[in-house]
């Protein structure tokens, strides 16, 4: 037994190690970091969780006491003028994004016994967690008015219709995207939208991390073997040597997080149907060739010259992330080294990926903005929302930078196979490690 506690202690010193630790403890702390940022976003979107902007196209006692109720239950209004042409910019002045509106003839289709009519109005600026939050305060206001309703033809009118009763409003929902709109549902676009803004980051965020690691595994691997200095003591171009390890490198990623999305796909296939389908009683049921008509109408499909431009940064991403790997791959003492060599990689991917989830990186404050536009991959992980919402020259901001950061890092790496500081490092580091050993 005490052979087994020998070995475990043994094995544990082993893995337990400054190299392994050093990744975690970074990780932790982005972790926390990013916490604390979210938390301070959520908190500043929960101030508005119950200010709803109102325009009350009636102007009944019937409308009034609906609004006077909607005070009543917590809700903060906003007022927009009645018959103002241009709602949604209206309540975007108030900080808002979506607008309620009783259309005229409220009170006069109650007294008649049907269902009056609502319009909501909600205006897309990105299509982050934070903001498909930001119409969940009108939506309750219009449900509310709902469920007022219902008490109210209950008690007053001694209605018994139950079709009335379940759907006491008609809600119609409109949805504005730059300067075009269309009658669908926010939420229903905005669950489509997550194919396009919740799975390239996340093809971005598996290839980057898999060719980063794998890049780095096998140039440290075998530099550890010595079999990187025998291949390139022999009759081949050490330039085709690194371009090789990085296209063989950038395949496998990539055919390994094709096989992670496929399975990924089928998982938030099935989670966007029903959202889609789970819509309230009182909204017009929406269909595929409805989102693919809105889709087109609010231009949110995006166009053969925007993929191509998507697939340039993405491409331009690897490259950069395939050369900074292979120089931090030959830096790290050995395979154990590889972990805490690729972590800075790792620190620019997963910040600039989960921020860019939760909230529009080009509505932060300035100096988180530069912050993050420092970092290359930010760019590609919002390349797909500046395409739809317009932001151009933020587009052709990031492809240039990230040709420029490919060409400093793939020149960086070059210099580096060309010459023998590829194997000095090392045997610098264990000559002065002796050195010191022998003092």
């Amino acid at each position: 037994m005490n052979h087994f506690f020998v070995l475990l202690k043994k094995e544990l010193k082993d893995m337990i190690t400054p190299q392994n630790i050093l990744p975690i403890i970074i990780i932790v702390v982005i972790f926390a970091l990013l916490g604390q940022f979210i938390g301070s976003a959520t908190e500043s979107a929960a101030k508005n969780s119950q200010k709803v902007a109102v325009q009350d196209n009636d102007q009944t006692p019937a409308s009034q006491e609906m609004l006077a109720k909607l005070k009543a239950e917590g809700f903060e209004l906003v007022t927009i003028q009645p018959g103002a042409q241009n709602t949604v910019e209206d309540a975007a002045k108030e900080g808002l994004n979506s607008l309620l509106a009783i259309e005229k003839g409220f009170e006069q289709d109650i007294n008649s016994g049907k269902a009056p009519k609502l319009s909501l109005h909600s205006r897309l600026t990105s299509f982050s967690v934070l903001a498909m939050m930001g119409a969940s305060a009108t939506q309750n206001a219009a449900e509310e008015i709902g469920k007022i309703l219902t008490a109210k033809l209950l008690a007053e009118k001694g209605i018994t219709d139950t079709k009335q009763i379940e759907n006491p409003i008609t809600l119609a929902e409109y949805t504005h995207v730059n300067d075009k709109t269309a009658q669908v549902s926010s939420g229903a676009v905005q669950a489509i939208a997550m194919s396009q803004t919740i799975f390239v980051p996340i093809i971005i965020f598996m290839i980057v991390i898999l060719a980063s690691q794998m890049t780095a595994t096998a140039i440290a691997n075998e530099k550890g073997d010595k079999t990187l200095e025998t291949l390139l003591t022999t009759p081949v171009s050490r330039l085709s040597v690194l371009f090789a390890k990085m296209t063989a490198a950038g395949i496998g990623s990539l055919v390994m997080s094709l096989v992670f999305l496929i399975g990924f796909s089928s998982y938030m296939g099935s989670l966007t149907g029903s959202t889609v389908s789970g819509m309230p009683a009182n909204t017009p049921q929406v269909t595929g060739g409805d989102i693919s008509a809105a889709f087109t109408t609010l231009g949110l499909s995006l166009n053969p010259l925007q993929f191509v431009i998507i697939g340039i940064e993405l491409f331009t991403t690897i490259l950069i992330a395939l050369a900074v790997s292979t120089m931090l791959g030959a830096m790290a003492e050995d395979i154990k080294g590889v972990q805490t060599a690729v972590t800075p990689i790792m620190f620019c991917v997963m910040i600039p990926y989960l921020i860019s989830l939760f909230t529009d990186i080009s509505a932060l404050p300035m100096p988180a903005r530069v912050f993050l536009y420092v970092i290359p991959f930010t760019h590609t992980f919002t390349a797909t929302a500046e395409m739809v919402f317009r932001q151009y020259g933020l587009i052709t901001f990031g492809v240039i930078y990230q040709l420029l950061c490919l060409a400093v890092s793939l020149y960086l790496a070059v210099r580096l196979f060309s010459s023998d500081k590829l194997f000095t490092v090392k045997l610098k580091k264990r000559k002065n490690a002796k050195a010191n050993a022998a003092e």
